[in-house]
């Protein structure tokens, strides 16, 4: 007979709920299990782009059930912290379907390319059903930088890599990786390098094929640094399209003494180099010349790297490598998106033109209407007393105190009539560069009186849009946005989610046409210690209220050039001739603080945009050409095309400029 198993009374609660305790952990294993295991397959890819946007490539694969809502791609930083903007994509998946769609994110929005780019698939109820995170994905996830070395004393060249010490690279830090090249291995190195050192290496055993490739690296953006030294002639033998020869090579002791913080200069060799062409500019922290070639740049040096490294010249080779990465890297617009501008002074200094342009730090006036609801309560209580007891009409307060407070609501009402705003406020100006006819920028700059979240619609010739200056949303809070863009079908929205009423937004927008197919026509130099002279010929179809010169240091700001008419500078007296010994001022600082600012304070009231709006043009033009010393003349019209394609209240300005070859 089967014996039955008695379990105690005591011993049954206690059982009875490990039991249900074991199977609560079961279903809720299952559960997570089940949650991680998402229907969606996300991916994301960096693409060849220019130097304007990152173009991000995304793609999501639905192995669920029919979906719709929105892929919403936000950048982190080094920190962890969350971009406060997101770029949103509407889109909808059908079961078992796979699209494929770009993001392009605006260079001058990424404060830092270091961070995760994390794409979330969000519903219509606002919540992630999904996310993706991809690591440094703007530097193609790289972890270093890749120098590529072509010498036959690698050895001695190996202090280029400054000891493992991090070098600061488009805002990030990055270990330099060096690369031992020879002449198979160039063809497949090349794609990977951000730097090239030839050095001690004779050029001319290299194919035609192979000096082409090196060329076409470089202006596709490689960085590419030359030593010379005693064996100048074999190193530059192959590399002719460098423009540079040497007329004679010093012994050590027989050179002229160079101060160096680096190194004792008469104990190497020492090339006497000519610059056939004069396109390189000198470095004298490292004795360098240094030029822009295409998107990339090229530094040449009178010695030999790999001399200095065998003859143990330097105590501490990392500051003088380090500066010479920094001045090639200047010349250079980055492989992965960000230009030697976005690396200088640009941002800030467009961002202080922002504080200006479109009333951004005095939009509203509040004082008067202060002044007023003050005034009244002061006169409603005892000076109404006062004078009423004083003309002995005391009996009539009672009438006297809600006829001055109806006076009172109406002044009030009055002076306020001047801040409604019924809809949103757009100042928008277009930059754009008529001697190499690249499309043009957009910036914008947006406000609303209210505290709700607000989109508008840009234009369909809008290629892409972002903040133009991240440093101004909130990025503090990493479960929201501040600033949105969306893009529905072909068009793009732009938006903000205000803390306040009245709240500043910044945004840059790509176009995909060019506005303005003139051109302006100038034949001007420089004369005397601070002078300007020659013509310029206004062929476009605007009327300039203002145009700006800028010849070297010196800036000059002319008013009123219409359509068709030329201007003889020795005819026309500037309304602003920069002092450039002031206060050791620059273009800029000369042009914000002497004209700008004094300007502003001379009116005391009055709209600064047109001036601002030509900031906007002068500080574009002078940071993308400064470093070829151009000659350039600059527009502003405030006859314009809108790019806001919806209901809001938009002011919009355009500047064109030219480089005078």
């Amino acid at each position: 007979m089967e014996k039955k198993i008695k379990i105690d009374n005591k011993l049954r609660k206690p059982l009875f709920f490990i039991i249900l305790c074991c199977c609560l952990f079961w279903y809720s294993t299952s559960i997570q299990a089940y949650a991680e295991e998402s229907p969606f397959s996300i991916k994301a890819e960096l693409l060849p782009s220019d130097n304007d946007v990152y173009d991000i490539q995304v793609t999501v694969e639905n192995l669920g059930t029919d979906w719709e809502g929105i892929v919403r791609l936000r950048l982190g930083t080094t920190y962890g912290e969350l971009n406060g903007c997101a770029f949103d994509t509407v889109l909808a998946l059908p079961q078992g379907s796979k699209k494929q769609f770009s993001v392009k994110i605006p260079t001058i929005s990424v404060g830092s390319t270091n961070g995760t780019i994390f794409v979330n698939l969000v519903d219509k109820n606002d919540d992630i059903i999904a996310q993706k995170e991809f690591t440094r994905l703007l530097f193609h996830g790289t972890d270093a930088l890749l120098m590529g070395i072509l010498s036959d004393n690698y050895d001695s060249l190996t202090y280029m890599d400054m000891g493992g010490e991090p070098y600061q690279y488009n805002n990030n830090e990055f270990p330099i990786k060096l690369v031992n090249l020879n002449q198979d291995s160039l063809d497949s190195s090349l794609v990977s390098l951000t730097f090239l050192v030839i050095d001690s290496y004779n050029t001319s055993i290299l194919t035609e094929e192979k000096i082409k490739e090196i060329e076409l690296w470089t202006e596709n953006g490689g960085m590419l640094i030359v030593g010379t030294g005693n064996r100048v002639q074999d190193t530059l033998s192959g590399l002719d399209f460098l423009g540079i020869t040497c007329t004679e090579v010093l012994s050590p002791g027989d050179s002229i003494s160079h101060e160096s913080a680096y190194f004792d200069t008469s104990q190497i060799y020492w090339a006497e180099l000519d610059d056939i062409y004069d396109t390189y500019s000198f470095k004298n922290n490292n004795f360098s010349i240094v030029c822009s070639r295409g998107d990339g740049s090229v530094g040449i040096v009178p010695y030999s790297f790999s001399e200095l490294g065998s003859l143990g010249a330097m105590t501490d080779s990392s500051p003088l490598v380090n500066d010479l990465l920094n001045d090639i890297g200047h010349y250079a617009n980055s492989r992965y998106g960000g230009t030697s501008v976005q690396n200088s002074d640009y941002g800030y200094n467009l961002s202080r033109f922002f504080r200006i342009w479109g009333n951004g730090e005095d939009k509203l006036h509040f004082g008067t209407l202060k002044a007023i609801v003050i005034l009244y309560v002061i006169f409603v209580g005892p000076i109404l007393y006062l004078i009423l007891k004083f003309l002995k009409k005391r009996d009539f307060y009672w009438i006297a105190v809600p006829l001055s407070t109806l006076l009172g609501v109406l002044l009030i009402y009055l002076s306020g009539r001047g801040f409604e705003v019924i809809n949103t406020n757009v100042y928008s100006v277009t930059v754009e560069d008529l001697s190499h006819r690249e499309k043009p920028v957009t910036y914008l700059h947006s406000y609303d009186s209210s505290h709700k979240e607000w989109s508008l619609r840009l234009s369909q010739n809008c290629a892409y849009a972002g903040p133009s200056l991240n440093t101004y949303f909130d990025t503090t809070k990493n479960d929201k946005y501040t600033s949105r863009i969306k893009k529905e079908g072909e068009r793009f929205y732009f938006g903000l989610r205000p803390s306040i009423s009245f709240e500043d937004g910044y945004f840059t927008v790509g176009n995909s046409k060019n506005f303005e197919d003139g051109s302006i026509i100038s034949n001007i130099e420089a004369y005397g210690q601070n002078g300007i002279r020659g013509t310029i010929t206004n062929q476009t179809s605007k009327d300039f209220a203002y145009f700006a010169v800028i010849m070297g240091d010196r800036l000059r700001v002319y008013k009123n050039l219409p359509s068709g008419e030329c201007c003889d500078l020795s005819s026309q007296a500037p309304v602003f001739t920069n002092t450039t010994n002031r206060y050791g001022y620059i273009i800029i600082e000369s042009y914000l603080y002497d004209f700008l600012r004094e300007s502003y304070n001379e009116k005391k009231s009055g709209s600064m945009d047109l001036e601002a709006a030509l900031g906007m043009g002068i500080c574009t033009a002078y940071y993308y050409h400064e470093n070829i010393g151009a000659t350039l003349v600059v527009g502003v019209t405030q006859d314009w095309e809108n790019i806001v394609d919806d209901n809001c209240s938009e002011v919009s300005y355009g500047c064109v400029y030219t480089v005078q070859k």
